[in-house]
């Protein structure tokens, strides 16, 4: 997780200089903030565009969250270790506004408010709960402040013609989909929009590997959520099983609009955490028994 969390940094630094090399193609000396809409005017810094970008933000803040929350539940807290890991926090946030993405910002916030809730800080969780309505409230009645609000309409008009197109392939064919990225070779066929897949995490796998390929998966999560459940019930480790139903969290409600985590790096990150319950296999595996 630290290896991971300094990599972050390596990514925040490679985004700042893609921001101001953008800056400079727009004339403008120094920094000034200013969210493009065309996606080769946002930053992705080491990824694919600056939606998954933004994917590897929301998981390296819910990491750092957790190695806070892990750090005030000790007899001595290390004040020091907890401040490098805020401004960890900090700079990726920063680098999150610069991505320009909308979506990561409502999934952040609720995966870190249910980390607080499985860790059992209910006063925070309250508090954030309680700032994230009256975020929600503000940015509803001053919607300039929200990145890209100039476009808004039209980004959802083109999800929901991403997302027909998607459902008329899948009543096609249901049972197999048409293979990985099934979306960039068919949308022509249903007259979708032009992109690379379907931007639902619910959509694109059975569009892409229909109702066969999805059923073939399936022991695998139901096997990890059991496994988690034993880890919380045994109570080994909590705000670990509170790290990964945080980053599930985020992956789905940031996945409502897009499908970023079909990725090689925030696969594997996702998948790297969801299945380190592991580490208390002994355990597990005696309480099985």
């Amino acid at each position: 997780m630290d290896t991971t969390l300094i990599l972050s940094l390596v990514a925040a630094l490679v985004a700042i200089i893609q921001y101001f090399i953008i800056l400079h193609r727009f004339n403008i000396d120094g920094f000034e903030l200013i969210i493009f809409n065309t996606p080769k005017n946002r930053v992705d810094s080491f990824y694919f565009n600056a939606n998954y970008y933004a994917m590897m933000i929301e998981f390296w803040v819910g990491i750092a969250f957790y190695k806070i929350l892990r750090l005030t539940q000790e007899e001595h807290v290390n004040f020091k270790k907890i401040g490098g890991y805020c401004i960890i926090i900090l700079i990726n946030l920063f680098t999150l506004v610069l991505s320009g993405c909308r979506t990561a910002w409502p999934a952040m916030l609720a995966g870190l408010a249910i980390m607080l809730l499985f860790a059992h800080f209910y006063k925070l969780f309250g508090l954030i709960v309680a700032g994230g309505m009256a975020s929600a409230g503000f940015l509803f009645t001053h919607k300039s402040y929200i990145p890209r609000a100039s476009n808004i309409t039209k980004y959802l008009g083109v999800r929901q013609k991403i997302w027909r197109a998607a459902l008329a392939s899948i009543k096609d064919h249901p049972l197999f989909g048409e293979g990985p990225l099934t979306y960039m070779h068919i949308w022509k066929q249903y007259n979708g929009h032009n992109t690379q897949h379907a931007h639902n995490i619910f959509l694109d796998p059975p569009l892409s590997f229909g109702i066969v390929g999805i059923l073939m998966i399936l022991p695998y999560f139901i096997s990890c959520i059991k496994r988690t459940y034993i880890t919380y019930k045994l109570h080994k480790n909590d705000t670990l099983v509170a790290l990964i139903i945080g980053l599930i969290v985020m992956t789905y409600i940031h996945g409502l609009l897009d499908y970023t985590i079909f990725f090689i790096q925030t696969s594997f990150t996702l998948f790297m955490v969801i299945s380190s319950f592991d580490i208390y296999r002994e355990e597990i595996d005696m309480y099985k028994k």
